[in-house]
């Protein structure tokens, strides 16, 4: 257990359950339109151990007016092994990866009250999720209305359907997944993102998960950011041999791209 913790903190692996931020995807008030993001981080630490951790990810989000629709994708491989290449089977290895889908659509033409759909698909090696589906719904409140100071809060009804790596288990369960989040802007090129989410298992309230999300956002140019992310995510029951409490911090890139920007054509003056 201590050495399946250790291995997550210094790799910024993201251990328990998965659960996809998608906050930071969000576009409010903006023209119909697709817009998209690919991202990637590397970490590398060599002490007593080789560790070496690569995410790559990406997303798709086409905005229908007041309506979104939100395609996220990663892949993400790690690595640890002991530095004294003749000692045998010290070599860990991990991959995971997830595909979410969400849409989003207005009720009211406030965009106060909005209802959502969403599907997701994922492995993790690490955390012997051999393959976890999630579909939910549910409505999303907006509780201000600021350009710059933006705060929301969620509450789906979703199913999870659970198999685990190497083992006959199937893990069939319906979840509430409450959210709360806020996106600060103080100025154009900076942004911070934070969501935190409860999910208690309806059958067993006190089997629950717990996550919050801390993200700061730094331009560096119009189409490229800085991302620094702090991540801790407690899980009551969690797979055998893992610790409840895990907790990381990363950073890494984002390309961002969105349709260009149509100009006025200047219209010639008459001459008589």
């Amino acid at each position: 257990m201590i050495r399946t913790f250790i291995f997550c903190l210094f790799t910024g692996s993201f251990c328990h359950g998965q659960i996809v931020n998608i906050e930071q995807l969000r576009l409010e008030n903006k023209n119909s339109g697709l817009y998209g993001s690919l991202s990637a981080n590397v970490n590398i630490q060599r002490n007593t151990r080789n560790l070496l951790n690569l995410k790559l990810g990406g997303h798709l989000n086409k905005v229908y007016d007041k309506n979104q629709l939100i395609l996220k994708g990663e892949l993400g491989f790690a690595q640890s092994g002991n530095i004294d290449r003749t000692i045998e089977d010290d070599i860990d290895f991990s991959n995971d990866g997830f595909l979410h889908l969400r849409y989003t659509q207005a009720v009211d033409t406030s965009r106060t009250v909005s209802w959502e759909y969403f599907t997701q698909i994922q492995y993790n090696k690490l955390t012997r999720i051999d393959s976890r589906l999630l579909v939910g719904s549910g409505p999303r409140f907006q509780l201000t209305k600021f350009d710059n100071a933006l705060f929301h809060w969620g509450l789906i009804l979703m199913y999870e359907r659970e198999q685990i790596f190497e083992e006959d288990i199937l893990n069939s369960d319906v979840r509430v997944s409450s959210y709360f989040s806020f996106n600060l802007k103080p100025q154009s090129t900076v942004s911070f993102v934070s969501t935190t989410y409860v999910q208690p298992r309806i059958m067993s309230w006190s089997d629950y998960r717990l996550l919050t999300d801390n993200i700061l956002q730094l331009g560096i140019t119009d189409k490229l950011e800085l991302q620094i992310s702090i991540r801790l995510t407690y899980d009551r029951e969690p797979p055998t041999g893992l610790p409840n409490l895990i907790y990381n911090m990363f950073n890494g890139l984002r390309y961002k791209f969105q349709p260009k920007k149509v100009k006025p054509v200047k219209k010639s003056p008459l001459v008589f």
